[in-house]
């Protein structure tokens, strides 16, 4: 079980919670979403784009423009979105954020 998990517990266990304990409580479970959030966030592509998996693309990622999403890859030998392997796709120019597909 991991520290914060059993210091929750601990506190839990009490079933009294003064109120430093309570604003630590508190403080631990916000620090805990923020980290979750900062990692399933859409990644502006002003920011940085998808780490490149192989000599020429990213690994698949959720990409989306302005009104749609869809499952994608950066192709870096081009510099341009890809889906299905098809350069052909108009909409995959207007992307403007992604995230990684991270799998349970």
């Amino acid at each position: 079980m991991s520290e914060w998990k059993k210091e929750f517990q601990y506190l839990l266990d009490r079933k009294i919670l003064s109120r430093d304990e309570l604003a630590y409580l508190f403080g631990q479970i916000n620090s805990i979403i923020e980290a979750e959030l900062k990692q399933h966030r859409w990644i502006p592509v002003s920011e940085r784009l998808p780490e490149q998996k192989n000599s020429y693309c990213s690994a698949w990622v959720v990409a989306r423009d302005k009104r749609t999403w869809t499952i994608a890859q950066y192709n870096y030998e081009y510099a341009r979105w890809e889906k299905d392997h098809s350069p052909y796709d108009l909409s995959m120019e207007a992307i403007t954020h992604w995230k990684p597909i991270i799998l349970p």
